[in-house]
């Protein structure tokens, strides 16, 4: 069914962190406000945080509801405000199950925007999780850093795993396994399998390498693979680090 024969509006998403590019991705196929919803099962579920659709870019948090802190994720003491570190949340009204200060593992940080609707504070997109950061000779890098290095490059399809190399127990490079969109090598007007899709495909790859060079600072190895090739997860977290 292509976009055009249904009625879907808004898409309001969770569950997992995502990125602009994903968002984009998401709304340039289906049509589609993509907003972003912040949850724990914990906590109350869907609905810690929430954006508005029309500001994006940031959740307001219901502060009437939640206090959020956050903490810095070695110490565990509190940042600067405005800095990143790992989001902790205390309730204010649960009852059944109240919370004091939990430790939710997701990395962003906390603002107030001038020019929004409402006076709540806001929290960043979701960067990474604590314990999904890699050091890369001595870089510390989230797996949305990468997907958001994927942006500048037209054609990525936002589905990707992430290989660390390591020797002599340091993480010293990345292999990446990503998806080039099928109208983009349809644009090239070349078959597949053949000199000129390895070398197409090739360019592309390095693209990408240059790219989070330029931007994370890491050097990486980039394989493309066709849309749809790669394994996509069906339930469950999304686990985007493999180790060999």
């Amino acid at each position: 069914i292509s976009a055009d024969e249904i009625s879907l509006q808004y898409a309001v998403l969770g569950s997992e962190p995502w990125t602009e590019i994903i968002r984009g991705h998401i709304e340039e196929k289906l049509g589609v406000h993509a907003t972003n919803i912040y949850g724990l099962s914990e906590i109350i579920g869907p609905g810690v945080s929430m954006e508005d659709f029309e500001e994006k870019g940031g959740s307001y948090i219901w502060e009437d509801h939640f206090y959020p802190e956050i903490l810095d994720p070695v110490t565990k003491q509190p940042v600067p405000f405005g800095e990143e570190g790992v989001l902790v949340i205390t309730t204010l009204t649960k009852k059944a199950m109240p919370l004091l200060r939990y430790w939710t593992n997701d990395i962003t940080s906390l603002y107030y925007d001038e020019n929004a609707k409402r006076t709540m504070v806001k929290m960043k997109p979701i960067v990474g999780r604590a314990d999904d950061m890699l050091i890369v000779r001595g870089v510390n890098v989230y797996p949305s850093q990468i997907e958001e290095a994927f942006s500048y490059v037209k054609g990525v399809v936002p589905n990707y795993y992430l290989t660390p190399i390591e020797k002599e127990h340091m993480c010293i490079a990345l292999d990446i396994d990503v998806e080039i969109d099928d109208e983009l090598v349809k644009t090239q007007k070349i078959e597949a399998n053949t000199d000129d899709y390895f070398n197409f495909v090739g360019n592309f790859g390095k693209n990408i390498e240059n790219e989070i060079k330029k931007r994370v600072g890491i050097t990486t190895k980039v394989k493309v693979h066709a849309q749809d090739s790669l394994p996509k997860c069906e339930s469950g977290k999304i686990n985007r680090i493999l180790k060999k």
